[in-house]
């Protein structure tokens, strides 16, 4: 790679995050049953993030936000992830356009809402007991090797 290739990248990303922080700053209510979701984060970090929500705040449905091809790929990836696994189900799907500034162009927006299955605490309890078994497994095979 060139050295270019890092400053490009980084401006980049500078420019991805002052989106986000304007996205938020329009008058959109921070609340703990609504997730943005930005582009440059993984999918299982929002699963993580809503299975956390779910589980220690006792909310009975998440809203998930993405604007964005790349925000709402990872969005629909980490919905997808947490259905599977029966964790949540899809309670509805929006979708909208976004105006970008003056120009002509628009941002695809999605508005997914994720309820909570009513086994969804078992699946969670059984998920960090395998968790811990793997995390004491891997302290004593490193401490004796």
């Amino acid at each position: 790679m060139t050295p270019r290739a890092f400053p490009r990248r980084q401006r980049d990303t500078q420019r991805k995050r002052l989106n986000q922080s304007q996205r938020s700053d329009r008058g959109f209510t921070k609340t703990l049953d609504t997730i943005w979701v930005r582009a440059d984060d993984t999918a299982f970090l929002y699963v993580k993030l809503i299975k956390g929500r779910l589980h220690h705040e006792k909310l009975e449905e998440v809203k998930i936000h993405a604007a964005g091809k790349s925000s709402i790929y990872t969005a629909f990836k980490a919905v997808e992830v947490l259905t599977r696994y029966g964790y949540a189900t899809i309670g509805s799907i929006k979708t909208s356009k976004l105006k970008r500034g003056d120009e002509d162009r628009s941002i695809s927006k999605v508005e997914i809402v994720l309820k909570r299955t009513e086994e969804f605490e078992k699946i969670y309890e059984d998920f960090e007991s395998i968790i811990a078994t793997k995390r004491e497994e891997y302290a004593k095979k490193k401490a004796g090797g």
